[in-house]
């Protein structure tokens, strides 16, 4: 990954922190008193993330690049008899195909299906 790439990926995590914090504040107005408590907490802990995807992204100086999927979940990964099958290798459809092809840190496809097993 050049330098440029960890820039761009540190202002995609502090983006979608931001997102995030946004959509909490909006939903805090009819949030159980539960819920609230630990929305309130995220926010204030928000800016502390800053520091945290700095540190994070110095840490993958030589960090690589591979081509991924983007779309990786279980839906995937059908069981036949004793095996897995990996299927759908068109990557994900709402992308340009200039986009799916672009490569990326591998780990967005471990995050997409550690997702995947934690809605199953």
């Amino acid at each position: 990954m050049t330098q440029e790439d960890l820039i761009s990926a540190g202002n995609d995590m502090r983006a979608q922190a931001n997102r995030a914090r946004e959509h909490l504040r909006r939903a805090l107005v009819c949030a159980f008193e539960a819920q609230a408590t630990l929305m309130k907490r995220f926010i204030e802990i928000a800016p502390r993330l800053e520091a945290a995807i700095d540190a994070l992204i110095s840490g993958f100086a030589d960090a690589m690049k591979f081509r991924i999927r983007r779309d990786y979940h279980l839906g995937q990964t059908p069981n036949v008899h004793t095996d897995v099958l990996i299927v759908d290798f068109d990557g994900e459809p709402s992308l340009s195909v200039a986009e799916r092809r672009a490569k990326d840190a591998p780990l967005r496809d471990v995050a997409g299906m550690l997702r995947s097993i934690s809605y199953a």
